[in-house]
């Protein structure tokens, strides 16, 4: 514990010698301090480049999904797929099935299903 002390106060002492000294820092630390501060700023420049490019990438997939999604629930062609769906009350046993034609965007995940009519 008195060693840790000891340090502090010796980094403190050279931290106050420091402050009262009348010389300035030497040019290898300036030049120094500029380097690091140098990096710092180009790397901040590609990263908001970088940040800028993946954004736009991200937009413009959104806006092909939303565009072939709204062609989807415009749809008039031939279904992609059909099927039925099944109207059924759990009390009573009624149950009533429907055909249904399913319109499919390829570009979305897993193959979602957009749009869809009754037959």
């Amino acid at each position: 514990m008195k060693s840790i002390l000891k340090k502090i106060q010796s980094f403190a002492g050279a931290s106050a010698s420091k402050l009262k000294s009348a010389s300035g820092e030497s040019i290898a630390e300036v030049l120094v301090a500029v380097l690091i501060s140098a990096m710092a700023l180009v790397m901040l420049a590609s990263m908001i480049t970088a940040s800028t490019s993946m954004i736009r990438a991200g937009d413009e997939k959104l806006k092909d999904y939303y565009d072939a999604n709204e062609l989807l629930s415009k749809a008039d062609g031939a279904p992609d797929h059909t099927g039925s769906a099944v109207l059924s009350s759990g009390t009573d046993g009624f149950s009533q099935e429907f055909p249904v034609d399913y319109y499919v965007n390829d570009d979305a995940p897993k193959g979602d299903v957009i749009a869809y009519r009754l037959s």
